[in-house]
C-alpha cells in the first residue's frame, strides 16, 4: 500500500463521496451496498478517481466476504481494499492512524525546521561539523561522512571497545564524531591510518574497525542516486544503514551513513538525508577547488624551480615556509609516468575536465601511499606526469642510497597497484642530492631514468638512474651519428636479414646474453634444441662477423643490442633537457 494517508474516516453511505478530499481511508461495513455489486465497483472507480487512500472492509456482519468481481476491479485500479478481522472495532484502527498522521506533521515541521537551520550553518560557513552533529541529534544515530577529499579537522583518537553498542558512547566522546577522514586526512601521526578511513573512529588496526564501502555497494550508490538500505561490518557485526551518496561531476566523491543501532529510524530520515546531501557536497566542492588552487600553485613553483626559472633563495624560502618545505635538505627525485596515458585520454574522448578528474584522482592515491612512507614527502604533477620528492637522510655511500629507493619505490609501486588497479606506472629514480641545484639534477636524472629504461626494461617497472649503466654512459658521451654507424655494423646486421629471412636471430642473441652464455638455459628459455641454439649463433657470427667465442665479439654485439635499446628510445640528455624548456615556454 504506497499511496499516502492524511485522514481517516467512517463511510456507511455512499453520499459520502461528495465530502471527500482525497488521501482518506475509508472504514465500512458495506451496509448499504451489500446486495449491489455494480455500484460498490462503481464506488471503488470513485474513490480511486479521488485519490482516496484505500477501502477497509468489515465483513460478516453484513457481508460474508468480498465478491470475487469486487476484489478484482481493485485489482485493476491497483486500488487498497482491505478485509477488516469483525472482531476489530473502527476506534481500534482509527486511534493509531490518527496518532501517525499527527506524529508525521510533527516530524515535518520539525525536518523543516532543521533544514532551515542547516541552511543557515552552510550559507554562513560553519562547515559539515554542526550540519552532521545536528543530524546526529535530530535521528538520534550516529552519522559517519566519509570521502576521499581530505578534510581539516583532526579526528581524536578512541577505541571502541568490545561491543557494538559502544559505537553510539565512543561516538559522543569525541570533537567531530560525525566525520571519517580518508584516506590521507586520517591521523597525521600514525602513518598506516592514512590509509584506513575509519582508524579515526577505531583508533587501531584490526579486524574490528569499520570497514569501508565494496565496490558493488559504490556502483549501487552512483546509479541510485539516493539514500540505500545497507549492512554494514562494524567490529565483526552487521548493522543495518541508511547510506547516501554524494556525486560530484559524475564521479562519487563520499558517502553520509546513518548507523541504526537502536533499530528504530525517526520518520523522515530518508528525506532528511536527500536535503542535506546538497549541502554536504557543497561544502566538499569548496575543499576540493581549495586542494587544487593550492596544489596548481604548488606544482607551478616547482615546475619553476626544477627548470632553473626561479634563482632567488629568498622567493624559494618565502615559499618553503609558506608550504612548509624544506628543499635545502637532500632528496631523491622519483618521476611516475602512467603508462597507459594516452587510452585514458581516448577513453574520455579528449574532454579535458573528465581528464584532470582521472589525474586527480592518480595525485590522491599517490599522496595516499607515500604518505605511508614519509610526511616530509613533496608530491606534485608536472604535465602528465607525478614527482614524488623524498627526504633522504640515511648513509650517504651510493649504493645505500640506491638499495634505500629501490626499496621506496618498490613500496610505493606496491601501493598503487592495489589502489589502482588496471593502471601502470613507469617511475624514474634519481641518485640523491642536496639543495635546489640537486633538485633540477634528479629530477633531469628521473625523467632520462623513464625515457631510457622503459624501451629497454618495458612498461611498469622502476628504473634507477644508477641502473642505466651503459646506456647512460652512451646517451652522454656518443652522438647519434656514432650510435647509427655502429649499430649497422653489427645488429643492424642481424634485424636486415631476420626481416628478409622471417628467422629470430636479433632474439636470439638478446636471450643469449640474457642467460648469461649458458647455451642449455638460452635453449630453454626459446623453446629449442640446443643444436639449433648453435646453429643460429654461428649464423650471428657469419653475418657479423664477430666471434662469440673471443671477448671483443661479444663485446660488441652486446654494445650493439644497447645502443638498438637507445635508438629505439629515440631520446638523448640534450633532447630531455629540450623538451622540458618547450613545456615550460609553452606555459
Amino acid at each position: 500500500m504506497d499511496r499516502p494517508i492524511e485522514y481517516v474516516t467512517v463511510m456507511e453511505v455512499p453520499d459520502v463521496i461528495r465530502w471527500l478530499h482525497g488521501k482518506e481511508l475509508l472504514l465500512t461495513s458495506l451496509y448499504a451496498l451489500k446486495d449491489n455489486i455494480l455500484e460498490l465497483k462503481s464506488l471503488l472507480y470513485s474513490l480511486n478517481d479521488l485519490g482516496c487512500a484505500g477501502l477497509a472492509v468489515k465483513t460478516h456482519r453484513f457481508i460474508e466476504s468480498i465478491p470475487q468481481e469486487v476484489l478484482d476491479t481493485a485489482n485493476l485500479l491497483n486500488f487498497p481494499l482491505i478485509e477488516l478481522n469483525p472482531e476489530v472495532t473502527y476506534i481500534d484502527i482509527m486511534m493509531p492512524i490518527l496518532s501517525e498522521i499527527l506524529g508525521a506533521t510533527e516530524a515535518d515541521d520539525s525536518l523543516a525546521e532543521f533544514f532551515q537551520w542547516a541552511t543557515e550553518w552552510a550559507m554562513e560557513g560553519r562547515g559539515w561539523g554542526m550540519i552532521l552533529d545536528g543530524m546526529k541529534t535530530w535521528t538520534g544515530h550516529p552519522m559517519t561522512l566519509e570521502t576521499d577529499i581530505p578534510l581539516e579537522t583532526d579526528i581524536p583518537l578512541e577505541p571502541l571497545g568490545n561491543s557494538l553498542e559502544t559505537l553510539g558512547n565512543t561516538l559522543e566522546r569525541v570533537d567531530n564524531p560525525q566525520v571519517v577522514k580518508s584516506p590521507q586526512a586520517a591521523d597525521k601521526d600514525n602513518p598506516q591510518a592514512a590509509d584506513n578511513p575509519y582508524a579515526a573512529l577505531s583508533g587501531k588496526q584490526s579486524d574490528e574497525r569499520l570497514l569501508p564501502l565494496p565496490m558493488a555497494a559504490r556502483r549501487a550508490l552512483l546509479q541510485a542516486k539516493r539514500p540505500l538500505p545497507m549492512m554494514r561490518r562494524l567490529q565483526g557485526e552487521s548493522v543495518p544503514c541508511l547510506v547516501a551518496p554524494i556525486i560530484l561531476l559524475g564521479v562519487l566523491q563520499g558517502n553520509l551513513t546513518c548507523w541504526n543501532t537502536s533499530g528504530v529510524l525517526r520518520r523522515g530520515t530518508v528525506t532528511l538525508m536527500e536535503r542535506v546531501i546538497p549541502l554536504l557536497a557543497l561544502e566538499l566542492l569548496k575543499t576540493k577547488t581549495r586542494i587544487d588552487v593550492e596544489q596548481k600553485y604548488k606544482n607551478d613553483f616547482l615546475s619553476d624551480v626544477l627548470l632553473g626559472h626561479i634563482q632567488s633563495q629568498a622567493e624559494i624560502a618565502d615559499k618553503e615556509r609558506m608550504y612548509g618545505w624544506n628543499l635545502t635538505q637532500t632528496h631523491v627525485v622519483l618521476v611516475l609516468d602512467i603508462d597507459n596515458f594516452a587510452h585514458i585520454v581516448a577513453e574520455h574522448e579528449g574532454e579535458e575536465v573528465a581528464i584532470q578528474e582521472v589525474k586527480r584522482n592518480v595525485l590522491q592515491s599517490i599522496v595516499t601511499v607515500v604518505r605511508r612512507e614519509s610526511k616530509q614527502a613533496i608530491v606534485a604533477v608536472r604535465r602528465d606526469q607525478f614527482l614524488v620528492l623524498y627526504p633522504y637522510t640515511g648513509n650517504q655511500s651510493i649504493s645505500t642510497a640506491t638499495t634505500w629507493g629501490r626499496q621506496v619505490a618498490a613500496r610505493l609501486q606496491a601501493g598503487l597497484r592495489q589502489k589502482l588497479p588496471g593502471v601502470t606506472f613507469t617511475m624514474g629514480l634519481s641518485r640523491h642530492y642536496p639543495g635546489v641545484e640537486g633538485l633540477r639534477t634528479g629530477y633531469r636524472e628521473a625523467v632520462q631514468a623513464i625515457d631510457l629504461g622503459r624501451p629497454v626494461w618495458g612498461r611498469d617497472c622502476i628504473v634507477l638512474y644508477e641502473d642505466l649503466g651503459v646506456y647512460r654512459l652512451l646517451n652522454e658521451g656518443i652522438s647519434r651519428p656514432a650510435w647509427n654507424a655502429f649499430y649497422e655494423e653489427t645488429v643492424g646486421k642481424l634485424v636486415a636479414y631476420d626481416g628478409t629471412h622471417e628467422t629470430q636471430l636479433k632474439d636470439t642473441l638478446q636471450a643469449y646474453f640474457r642467460q648469461n652464455g649458458n647455451l642449455q638455459a638460452t635453449a630453454e628459455s626459446l623453446y629449442v634444441h640446443v643444436n639449433t641454439l648453435k646453429y643460429r649463433l654461428k649464423r650471428v657470427e657469419e653475418i657479423t662477423d664477430c666471434r662469440m667465442s673471443e671477448s671483443e665479439g661479444q663485446f660488441r654485439l652486446n654494445l650493439g643490442l644497447k645502443i638498438a635499446a637507445l635508438l629505439h628510445s629515440a631520446v638523448s640528455t640534450n633532447a630531455v633537457e629540450g623538451r622540458m624548456a618547450e613545456q615550460y615556454n609553452s606555459e
